[in-house]
């Protein structure tokens, strides 16, 4: 398809539609501008176009100042990838960015957020440009890139800062010993530091993976990161804990009341919708009144105990409709229907009575 579109365009022509159908054309036409742009890029390759040329004829130059929030930004890397493999063309890229951000901390923050996003080319292509930067980094120690970063200057809010995570990333990757990273991690950050600690739990999770529960266990055995260990552990635990409370009431907000089970319907005692006029489930009588406000969530908390509580097997002697129970009407006894009528309507049959009297 592209080279019938490079017949009926001519020059940069094509290139300039593309661009513009990667950025401005609705899903569908975006996909297929963006998988054309590499054909282009290629062509740029192979007729030895500059970098500069190519990062105006994708319009980069126009981006408000931030070309990696472009779609087509991975497409200029992925050029100076292919046409300057023995130059450093990492470095080049890098230098090029550097001229859109005041300071290293904005460049690898902006690296960081976009690695960070949903998996696309774009952020194959930060994560590239950041693993180059971190192996330039290799000799230098955690605290001095701390400094480099300028996060030393940031009294609060510091774990909610891109470039903060991509240093915690750094970390990591020094350090074979992944404890041994965590470590210099909070001996640089300081165990009093004023942030929410939990906060910084995301940012661990991403970093560390799996492999997090058990160093905060470890932690916990290690005087230097004991404290900070067991706050993040406890964390851990409350998130858990939320999240589990979260999706239960989820699954009961959409719950279809009238198919409960009668011994979970009898004990769930429901509040009546808002607005409207709802029956009360079978079971003890419930008010029409809505509680107060303030403690909706009480009893937003107390129906979810009762409804998510296990159904306890039915007590014989007070069901009279147990197949096991003593109060169920024997299938021998002609004279005893259990479905004739309610049992509060059922006549009282005396056995010493002659059976012609019984009626």
């Amino acid at each position: 398809m592209y080279n019938v579109l490079a017949k009926k365009f001519k020059g940069d022509d094509l290139a300039k539609i593309l661009v513009e159908g990667a950025e401005k054309g609705h899903n569908d036409s975006k996909g297929s501008a963006r998988k054309l742009l590499d054909y282009q890029v290629d062509k740029w390759q192979k007729a030895k176009r500059n970098e500069e040329d190519v990062f105006k004829l994708l319009k980069l130059d126009e981006t408000d100042e931030n070309p990696l929030e472009s779609p087509v930004f991975p497409k200029w890397a992925n050029f100076v990838w292919g046409r300057y493999p023995d130059d450093n063309p990492n470095e080049m890229i890098l230098n090029k960015l550097s001229l859109f951000y005041k300071s290293k901390n904005a460049l690898v923050g902006g690296l960081d957020a976009l690695d960070w996003a949903t998996p696309n080319s774009q952020n194959t292509a930060a994560r590239k440009i950041l693993e180059y930067q971190f192996k330039q980094w290799k000799n230098k120690g955690a605290k001095e890139v701390f400094d480099i970063l300028d996060l030393h200057q940031t009294d609060s809010n510091l774990f909610s800062r891109p470039a903060f995570a991509a240093w915690v990333d750094f970390v990591s990757s020094k350090f074979s010993n992944k404890m041994e990273a965590f470590e210099t991690t909070f001996s640089v950050i300081g165990l009093d530091y004023k942030d929410n600690l939990e906060t910084i739990l995301p940012i661990l999770k991403r970093v560390y993976k799996n492999d997090l529960d058990k160093l905060l266990s470890e932690g916990t055995q290690i005087e230097r990161v004991k404290p900070v260990a067991e706050k993040l552990q406890k964390a851990v635990v409350q998130r858990q804990q939320d999240g589990k409370l979260l999706l239960a009431r989820k699954k009961i907000k959409n719950y279809d009341w009238e198919e409960l089970p009668p011994a979970k319907r009898q004990n769930s005692n429901r509040p009546p919708a808002i607005g409207q006029n709802s029956k009360s489930p079978p079971g003890p009588a419930t008010t029409s009144k809505l509680a107060p406000a303030s403690t909706s969530k009480q009893a937003s908390d107390l129906v979810l105990a009762q409804v998510l509580a296990p159904v306890p097997d039915p007590d014989p002697a007070l069901d009279p409709v147990s197949a096991s129970g003593p109060a169920r009407a024997s299938a021998s006894d002609p004279s005893l229907d259990a479905d004739s009528a309610p049992a509060a309507e059922r006549p009282i049959i005396d056995l010493n009575k002659p059976p012609d009297e019984r009626h």
